[in-house]
């Protein structure tokens, strides 16, 4: 997803390192992803994957407040 997130797999989390993935870039541009090799987590039988999720760069609040509003921007980005 285009926000930041958080992944769990059998509720550990599979890179505790990783904060607020994926970094910031022009979406028009460029999109970042992060990949993972999940196959230590999971297990014989049932595994569930959980991902906490926030609207990160693609919300469009950013561009109205905070330091230097650039509101023209904030027609260019929707709701995640």
């Amino acid at each position: 997803g285009i926000g930041y997130y958080e992944l769990h797999v059998n509720g550990q989390p599979v890179d505790p390192s990783r904060k607020l993935d994926v970094g910031w870039t022009t979406y028009q541009q460029r999109t970042l992803y992060v990949s993972y090799d999940m196959t230590k987590f999971l297990t014989v039988g049932a595994n569930a994957i959980g991902v906490f999720l926030g609207q990160g760069w693609y919300n469009r609040q950013q561009w109205i407040i905070g330091p230097g509003p650039r509101t023209e921007l904030s027609t260019q980005y929707g709701p995640p």
